[in-house]
């Protein structure tokens, strides 16, 4: 199973405030090698998280091109959870209330939270990443992948490549 294209997490970066760029962290040893700032080498376990910081926005039907955002309810009101780079740039931002994200951008496109959606996605995600390892978590709170990949260095070519194999 490969990862849906609509699914391409964003990431903080140079040329926007959001790029759509997987976020990948690798921790499990010490040293400064291989761009993660992590060693290959040793015994020890190597955890890579794979991080959607948009998911709750990615999962759901709708264009990227105009401003959109998802919201969830807090207590009797409902706030901004996570908006994609059009409503960014117009001052939408989490924590933000329908009424002033309103105000802020009249086109907004709102769409409640779809946690059921959420979760049968991160869990089809999940399936496609054994091909990679069999040692994978769900982390439905902060939508992301946990993979101990120490076993799938050699497999894959080095952590570098593992790492392309992810994003693509």
């Amino acid at each position: 199973m490969s990862r849906s294209s609509k699914l391409q997490p964003l990431l903080f970066g140079e040329n926007d405030a959001l790029l759509r760029q997987p976020f990948i962290h690798v921790d499990g040893a010490s040293s400064e090698a291989s761009g993660f700032g992590v060693s290959t080498e040793g015994l020890g376990e190597l955890w890579c998280c794979v991080y959607f910081p948009l998911f709750s926005l990615e999962v759901l039907p709708g264009e990227n091109h105009s401003p959109r955002a998802v919201i969830a309810e807090s207590g009797k009101r409902a706030r901004i959870l996570i908006c994609n780079c059009a409503a960014a740039r117009q001052g939408i931002q989490p924590g933000l209330s329908v009424n002033a994200a309103f105000v802020l951008v009249t086109n907004l496109e709102i769409q409640q939270q779809d946690k059921r959606l959420e979760t049968k996605a991160l869990n089809q995600l999940a399936a496609w990443s054994v091909s990679f390892t069999p040692v994978v978590s769900i982390d439905k709170v902060s939508c992301a992948l946990t993979m101990e990949i120490r076993g799938s260095l050699k497999l894959f070519g080095g952590l570098d490549r593992l790492r392309e194999e992810l994003l693509t």
